[in-house]
């Protein structure tokens, strides 16, 4: 059992550096909650809240919705499925927001932002 919603643990969304950054939006892991639920597999966050410092290390946007700035409102995230299949079923839950492929890494990002679809 998560600490946030059936699946999914704070620590899990935490800053990848160990700065301690863990201010996840909670739309956000309600609809990966969602996601978790459709595919019944667990999900794999591989990013989730960035501090400054880390997101400019990873190359990140400087408007990334993964900052604190932006209430850390994205996930960079995987699945025990196919990741075209992932995407798919994600779009259903962000229908009106940001979405992106990234078939080379193996993940998807999905965010709370205005809506928009890349491949990359």
């Amino acid at each position: 059992m998560g600490d946030l919603t059936l699946n999914f643990d704070r620590s899990e969304f935490a800053c990848k550096c160990g700065c301690g950054l863990d201010g996840i939006d909670m739309d956000t892991v309600r609809a990966l909650q969602q996601i978790r639920s459709t595919i019944d597999k667990p999900i794999i966050i591989n990013s989730g809240c960035r501090c400054e410092q880390h997101n400019i290390t990873v190359i990140g946007s400087p408007n990334s919705r993964h900052l604190l700035k932006n209430r850390c409102t994205a996930a960079d995230i995987t699945a025990g499925i196919n990741l075209l299949d992932l995407f798919l079923i994600a779009g259903t839950h962000f229908t009106e927001h940001g979405m992106g492929l990234y078939p080379e890494k193996n993940f998807i990002h999905v965010d709370l932002g205005p809506m928009r679809k890349w491949i990359l």
